[in-house]
């Protein structure tokens, strides 16, 4: 299963410098904003924010201070007068810049609000209707601060531990092992460490047991059961019963054939005490996690589909890798922020 398969595709972008000297450290811990991204969400870095950003906002906040200055002055000199054409055209020499600059600004970070206001001090700068004076003006500028503080405002960052960072786009193994070998299990991997992330662990507990799931149906057509053609739709109970009928009736005559079945007991063992203990709570609503139990489910499923991915493999997946040469399974994008106009 390549990188693009997963949905987040490795796309070019250099504008940043390096946060540290291994770049593929970088990007195992990157993910572009959501507000400025257009992969659709992600997580974002304190230094993405500052190396992007923060010059921008102190750039604005030098721009707001020199405006005030000048609007507490020509206001008390000038109030009401509209502005003459040679004025004018000062105005509009003096506030290019920044307001080509907070365009800029305005739709990186969806300031929709904002933009609105932005608008309307351009339109008022480019036809000088109604007339426009140093009051007028003054009101335009301040209405365009307060919408970028509310529209900024609404921007919400959710924090995420450097450990649980690291695991939200690379699962540790064995859980590449299982992609190999059970490619239909990606997305609901991904999700559940994704979840535990981001401080949902009941829902990380879920996805682990849907992964679970699918290493129960493989096992029913593995062992040729009687329901393995309806194995993706049969209940967990009805599943176990088939297998472990089917295996008990199994040769095992020479070593191999035991340790097969010892094996298979052991494995379908196992997924009955996760049937029991987890998942018929989860997937019947009668419980919560918390997140120390979610890792619990997690090492718990893991294991149990990383000792499977070593034997057998669905229909599309392969033989798991030896450790020493794991495949790039989980990627994460490389940087995507648009660059920032020069200055």
């Amino acid at each position: 299963m390549g990188a693009t398969d997963s949905g987040l595709e490795r796309i070019g972008g250099d504008a940043l410098p390096p946060r540290t000297a291994d770049r593929q450290a970088q990007d195992s811990l990157f993910c572009p904003s959501p507000a400025i991204s257009p992969l659709g969400g992600g997580l974002v870095t304190l230094w993405d924010l500052l190396v992007n950003y923060a010059e921008r906002f102190f750039y604005w906040g030098q721009e707001f201070a020199k405006a005030d200055a000048r609007f507490d002055e020509w206001v008390a000199t000038e109030g009401d007068a509209p502005f003459s054409e040679e004025r004018m055209e000062y105005v509009r020499d003096f506030n290019r810049a920044f307001l080509q600059e907070s365009q800029w600004f305005c739709a990186a970070l969806e300031l929709k609000n904002a933009e609105k206001h932005r608008l309307r001090l351009v339109a008022a700068l480019a036809t000088g209707a109604p007339p426009l004076t140093w009051r007028r003006f003054r009101e335009l500028f301040d209405r365009l601060r307060e919408a970028i503080g509310d529209d900024l405002g609404d921007r919400v960052f959710y924090y995420v531990k450097p450990e649980d960072a690291e695991v939200y786009n690379f699962p540790p193994p064995p859980w590449d092992s299982v992609v190999i070998a059970f490619p239909s299990t990606f997305d609901d991997i991904l999700s559940a460490w994704r979840c535990l992330a981001l401080g949902q662990p009941t829902a990380s507990a879920f996805h682990a047991l849907r992964v679970a799931e699918r290493g129960l149906q493989q096992l029913a057509k593995i062992t040729r059961t009687k329901l393995a053609k309806i194995a993706d739709t049969e209940n967990w109970f009805r599943l176990i019963e088939a297998i472990e009928i089917k295996v008990i009736a199994m040769p095992d005559l020479t070593k191999a054939k035991r340790d097969l079945k010892v094996f298979l007991l052991d494995t379908i063992s196992t997924l009955t005490v996760i049937k029991e203990v987890w998942r018929d709570h989860a997937m019947h609503a009668r419980t919560t996690y918390d997140d120390p139990e979610a890792r619990i489910i997690l090492i718990a499923v893991g294991r149990t589909m990383g000792k499977l991915s070593l034997r057998f493999y669905e229909e599309g997946g392969m033989k798991a890798l030896p450790p020493a040469s794991p495949p790039e399974l989980f990627t994460a994008p490389v940087p995507t922020l648009p660059p920032p106009p020069s200055q």
